[in-house]
């Protein structure tokens, strides 16, 4: 894994190879050593941190790659094919120029400096793997890094560089209620004003004496072209399964450990197995299989444990590890909310995800995430969908199918699947919709949580919501502009203080690019949802797994961890309410009355818990709560505590 940074003063003025090493330095945790790399060409600045990932796809290209023309690169990249070398891989990004998104394969965040033409570009892969972010001081300065971490604490902010800052490290309140509301980074807000992420599958310019910068979206599939495969089912689950093979295949270094995220669903088992075989069972260091497990005594009926055990039974060489959640108090007591520049709201007191990635003991994780979106499709009233389409030889012949996996009278799976799904869509609420719902869904609630003035702005800043259909404007849009690319962001700054880089084989291009040509028929087949991949994983996952129609919650805790936090929650609402910089953004009593509503340690609590192992729902109390401690611990930065 490589992390990259680098200024450009647009002035002309000679880079700081101090500003540099501040960077350098914030982008380095506690406990690391990675290899740094600086290099100042008067007004370019570049660095880039070497964790020492083995890079597969080809040779890895130098910290910095150069060429006699003045060219330079620093790149975090993993290639899906093997590359050329350093100064005609130079030459293909000079010819690519903006398009560089939608010509070059991988995981991946770069900037070129063309000399000839005196521009800097800045790209992102497709699907946002690798992070990168910027900020603009337009006729100044222009500086990225792979987090946000190095323009905050890295010396840029006022007074950091001579002539005035780049970034002041001051709080967005209109990305952080985003974030209140969903939980995950948006798409180019980060937490700070002024700094901003590069959307995925999009390039940067800025030149020197230009006005601006250049934002240029170099990746778009065409909706037109969605749902063309003329092939038979068996072909496309044929071809499929060989295309994640070649995903998985290309991410798997030549040596070295490796890791993988078990979950028991669907996703993560296929690539969990196909990554155990690729390997094979003679592999040293052997695969390790991590899963976020709940606190010993606290599975339930509803449990992936069984299903996680089935792949163990079939590739028994993998090294398995469970990984607990923290003890909320002892974690609280010592490190409070646990939050961090990059995702200043992520409470990791409840789910301490950088426990996985501390245990992966390895610097590559791969994860089944995306599938539900691209290969596994997991659309939404799938047969109501197609009814409407026109598909009704389809739907006669699949939910008779489906009626009979289910056990339901068919009458009923018409119902349930046919006209309940095609009847108008009604308020949740006696009072009416929630102002809001058309944007954020069920996360709308939170936006109580907000001062009405702050909700307005988050309101308007919010994209439009992209539905889980087949349609296929849909499915094109739910990978180019849903949520995918704030979840796979929030990965990206967990793993990277431990040096570990994270990657998605069902998001490979090649397997993006067959998913959506797929017809919206092949989705369904043999009364199962997420086809053809079903289809194509006979033989490789345990039928207990690939037949599977349900998932479970594999952290129950939370909910005890919210409860056992009560008062200590209440007691940072309360205390910070007051707070001028607070007052005018938050709504802390609201935050307060949802924190209060949870059910007290002891008893209380105890019965909801075992309530929620013996399969019940979560409590409604608790989504509001988790949205008020996102509120607290905003709060709590705009206070600057």
């Amino acid at each position: 894994m490589r992390l990259i940074c680098g200024l450009l003063h647009l002035d002309g003025a000679p880079a700081d190879p101090a500003a540099l090493t501040r960077m350098t330095a914030a982008l380095t945790a506690p406990g690391q050593t990675p290899v740094i790399t600086r290099r100042c060409d008067g007004p370019l600045g570049l660095a880039v941190l070497d964790f020492g990932t083995l890079k597969p796809g080809g040779q890895a290209l130098p910290a910095i790659t150069g060429n006699s023309g003045g060219d330079r690169l620093a790149a975090d990249l993993r290639a899906d094919h093997p590359l050329p070398s350093a100064p005609a891989f130079l030459a293909r990004l000079r010819d690519w120029g903006d398009s560089t998104p939608d010509r070059l394969d991988g995981d991946y965040a770069l900037a070129h400096w063309d000399a000839a033409h005196h521009t800097l570009r800045c790209s992102r892969d497709i699907m946002g793997v690798r992070p990168l972010c910027w900020t603009h001081q337009p006729g100044r300065l222009f500086a990225f890094a792979s987090l946000p971490r190095a323009l905050v604490q890295g010396g840029l902010v006022k007074g950091g560089l001579v002539g005035g800052g780049l970034a002041e490290a001051t709080p967005d309140p209109v990305a952080l209620g985003m974030m209140i509301l969903r939980s995950y980074p948006d798409r180019q807000r980060t937490a700070w004003q002024g700094i901003h992420w590069l959307p995925p599958g999009h390039s940067l310019t800025v030149r020197p004496g230009a006005d601006g910068i250049r934002l240029h979206r170099a990746w778009q599939p065409d909706p037109g072209q969605t749902g063309l495969w003329s092939g038979s089912r068996d072909r496309a689950a044929a071809t499929l399964r060989d295309l994640l093979q070649q995903a998985v295949a290309c991410r798997l270094p030549p040596a070295g450990a490796v890791a993988t995220h078990l979950s028991g669903g669907l996703d993560s088992s296929a690539i969990t197995l196909l990554a155990a075989r690729l390997t094979g069972p003679e592999a040293a260091p052997p695969l390790r299989a991590l899963a976020l497990r709940p606190a010993p005594g606290s599975e339930g009926r509803h449990d992936e444990q069984p299903f996680i055990d089935a792949v163990l039974a079939q590739a028994p060489a993998l090294d398995w590890q469970p990984v607990p959640p923290p003890d909320p108090l002892a974690f609280f007591a010592a490190n409070g909310f646990g939050s961090s520049p990059d995702l200043p709201l992520e409470p990791g007191f409840l789910v301490d995800e950088g426990n996985l990635f501390a245990a992966a003991g390895a610097p590559l994780l791969l994860s089944g995430a995306g599938g539900d979106e691209g290969a596994t499709f997991n659309g939404l009233a799938m047969h109501a969908a197609l009814l409407r389409q026109g598909q009704w030889k389809t739907v006669a012949r699949d939910l008779p199918q489906w009626a009979r996996a289910e056990g339901l009278a068919l009458p009923r799976a018409v119902w349930h699947r046919l006209i309940r799904p095609l009847l108008p869509d009604r308020p949740r609420h006696s009072g009416g919709t929630i102002p809001g719902q058309d944007r954020l869904g069920h996360g709308a609630a939170g936006l109580a949580l907000l001062h009405p003035d702050l909700a307005a702005q988050v309101r308007d800043a919010l994209p439009a919501p992209t539905p889980l259909t087949c349609r296929a404007a849909d499915r094109v849009a739910i990978l180019t502009r849903g949520y995918l690319a704030g979840r796979l962001t929030r990965w990206a700054l967990l793993a990277a203080p431990h040096g570990v880089a994270v990657s998605y084989p069902l998001l490979d291009r090649r397997v993006i690019d067959f998913a959506l040509s797929l017809p919206p028929a092949y989705l369904i087949d043999q009364g199962y949802s997420r086809q053809p991949f079903r289809t194509a994983m006979t033989g490789i996952l345990p039928d207990s797994v690939r037949l599977r129609r349900d998932k479970h919650s594999p952290l129950p805790d939370v909910l005890r961890s919210l409860c056992s936090l009560k008062a200590a929650l209440l007691e940072q609402a309360h205390s910070l309410r007051q707070h001028p910089r607070v007052q005018g953004h938050l709504r802390l009593d609201v935050a307060a009355a949802a924190v209060s509503a949870l059910p007290d340690p002891g008893p209380a609590a105890d019965a909801a818990f075992q309530a929620l192992r013996s399969g019940g729902a979560l409590p409604p109390e608790a989504a509001p709560a988790l949205q008020a401690v996102r509120a607290i611990q905003a709060a709590r930065l705009l206070a600057g505590a």
